[in-house]
């Protein structure tokens, strides 16, 4: 009798993985893959001058020629839409970075074509397309005054508002804006509110009322597209997820160091991260990383490359798209 309820219970799980939940079955790595060649899900990063390389997880790569663009801010998940920098003649001796050019940001597709244009004029440390392609969030450093300042507006950025500004150290070996890597910050889906850090915390910033809302402690946080989590790294380097419902905040990670910058993948179900290979606590200016990809429902993670040292994933981008080899 015990013998055949065991081997009813088996049938009935072996059912259940077969009906209800058959990619699960798969490793993190063959479910990329065939969500690869099914979908064309994969990343995309910046090169150099003019380039940006294409890595599915399948492994099929492809370069993507963009005349014109020096720099990658943002990549529209689908690759229809690229925030990017075309460096020009400098407009105003006011700019935020001491630099004998200024910069311009355009939108670009992934076939070349410029799809749009911007008034922003100075560098930012970082800068995001909010999802309907019609605003900009851009943190800058202001060496005049010593400053980190997170504005948004829209892609006109004739008229912009403050989000927050935070006073950095000014001494002449502290101070200096390209150490400066910045905080995270993303917008929600709807577009009302952004979310950011800043000193270790994480807030929300309502641009109905200009309010601002304490989440949780940690940096570098992400929305999910659909609207439900937030990512942020924890202060002891572990991956959390505010569930924006219930106010919970999960860790998702255990037993490994996050180095910054989680990116949720178009359809909410992972995210994408860098691992530092140098434990908590330990100070290392040239670490080795990996850029690792996570399984929202369950934890597991599989690594997706390499890049070697010092590497962060603020410079790689979800995407699914067409573009093949």
């Amino acid at each position: 009798m015990m013998f055949r309820r065991l081997l009813e219970a088996a049938i009935v799980m072996s059912m259940g993985l077969g009906a209800e939940a058959p990619i699960y079955a798969q490793t993190l790595s063959d479910e990329l893959k065939s969500r690869s060649e099914t979908e064309g899900l994969g990343f995309a990063t910046f090169v150099e001058a003019g380039q940006i390389a294409v890595r599915y997880f399948d492994g099929r790569t492809a370069d993507v020629m963009v005349p014109g663009l020096t720099g990658l801010y943002d990549v529209e998940p689908h690759g229809s839409v690229i925030l990017g920098s075309s460096r020009g003649p400098r407009v105003s001796p006011n700019d935020f970075v001491d630099s004998m050019l200024s910069v311009n940001f355009f939108l670009f597709s992934f076939s070349g074509a410029k799809a749009g244009s911007t008034g922003l004029h100075s560098w930012p440390i970082r800068a995001t397309l909010s999802p309907a392609h019609d605003m900009l969030a851009a943190l800058f450093v202001d060496r005049r005054t010593h400053r980190a300042v997170l504005r948004y507006g829209q892609l006109s950025w004739i008229s912009t508002q403050e989000v927050f500004s935070l006073e950095l150290a000014h001494d002449e070996e502290s101070f200096l804006a390209e150490n400066y890597r910045g905080d995270g910050f993303s917008w929600a889906p709807h577009q009302n509110e952004i979310v950011y850090s800043r000193n270790g915390r994480v807030y929300v910033f309502d641009r109905n009322n200009g309010a601002t809302k304490y989440l949780a402690e940690g940096s570098n946080p992400c929305w999910s597209p659909d609207g439900k989590s937030i990512a942020f790294v924890s202060p002891t380097h572990d991956l959390d997820v505010y569930d924006y419902l219930t106010r919970r905040v999960e860790q998702v990670t255990k037993s490994i160091t996050v180095g910054g910058y989680p990116r949720w993948s178009p359809d909410s179900r992972y995210i994408m991260f860098t691992r530092s290979k140098v434990g908590n606590g330990v100070s290392a200016s040239l670490a080795p990383t990996d850029i690792e990809v996570l399984r929202v429902s369950d934890g597991t993670r599989a690594k997706v490359l390499s890049p070697g040292l010092n590497a962060d994933n603020s410079s790689y981008y979800w995407i699914k798209s067409s573009v093949t080899r």
